[in-house]
């Protein structure tokens, strides 16, 4: 969607393959580039990686990301990489009941993704009682889920309320 609405800010664009570590290649290239601000998808534990690798390389311009960064060992692992970037996630803290619950079974904070996670096995184990599965999910309207109340979207996918996060030294910044 960042790519089809606004393709004019894409000028380089990388994938790495899910074990890779070392991003020098890739930052060399960015830097290159002389991009004002870079979009890191990568998943855990290579943003971590990634944030550490382009500080050290000298890059100074905006880092955002997605929900994938919202994980303390993810910006430890960054050393002060990922520090003053900024991410858009969404907001499980306001279900209070869940963090409770996963805590209890995991005896930690929910990881990104989590209640991603949760609510997807909800809608599927909600609409395997259903004679299409497929049908339940693409008509699904005020799902009540730990990611709040949505509903899936013609366009494919289900609007969900996001916020906006900056990584300090004290937490995650609303």
């Amino acid at each position: 969607k960042f790519k089809r609405d606004l393709p004019e800010l894409v000028v380089y664009e990388a994938e790495a393959n899910p074990s890779e570590l070392d991003f020098l290649s890739i930052i060399t290239r960015i830097k290159a580039k002389n991009v004002d601000a870079v979009y890191n998808l990568l998943l855990p534990p290579q943003s971590g990686a990634f944030g550490k690798q382009i500080r050290a390389a000298g890059y100074k311009g905006d880092i955002f990301s997605a929900h994938q960064v919202e994980d303390w060992r993810e910006i430890e692992a960054s050393q002060g990489g990922l520090l003053g970037s900024w991410f858009v996630s969404v907001n499980p803290l306001n279900d209070q009941d869940f963090i409770k619950r996963y805590q209890a079974a995991f005896n930690d904070m929910p990881k990104a993704g989590a209640g991603n996670g949760y609510d997807s096995a909800k809608m599927i184990i909600d609409g395997s009682q259903e004679s299409d599965l497929n049908a339940y999910l693409h008509n699904l309207r005020d799902f009540k889920g730990t990611l709040g109340v949505y509903s899936y979207n013609p366009e494919g996918y289900f609007e969900i309320k996001s916020v906006v996060k900056k990584v300090t030294e004290q937490g995650f910044e609303l």
